[in-house]
């Protein structure tokens, strides 16, 4: 089984693609893992990303907005639902920086 990404793109919004195919189109091939998840937790992450398929993609969109993406919120609310709170740095600004995600002290790559 190939491993699969969910993202938030422009068009056309929230998509899974193969782990392929997104890396053939990034620069950045960094991987990056949440300090002391589990299976679960990453089961239960993905679940979440994967119910946002479909949906819009906007930078102008709040924390709470659960039916409009950008790619680190998506992440950041993935995580969130699983019960973990990384990038939340900038969450006090209403947003999510890619940034924040990276730095986050239980992101590890």
């Amino acid at each position: 089984m190939e491993l699969g990404v969910y993202e938030a793109l422009p068009r056309p919004g929230v998509v899974h693609q193969f782990a392929t195919k997104y890396w053939s189109t990034v620069d950045d091939e960094s991987q990056y893992y949440v300090k002391d998840a589990e299976d679960a937790d990453y089961k239960m992450a993905v679940a979440y990303a994967k119910s946002q398929v479909g949906d819009s993609y906007g930078l102008e969109t709040t924390l709470s907005n659960s039916s409009v993406w950008y790619c680190s919120k998506l992440v950041y609310k993935a995580w969130k639902d699983a019960g973990f709170s990384i990038g939340s740095l900038d969450e006090y600004a209403g947003v999510v920086l890619p940034s924040s995600l990276i730095i986050d002290v239980d992101t590890v790559s």
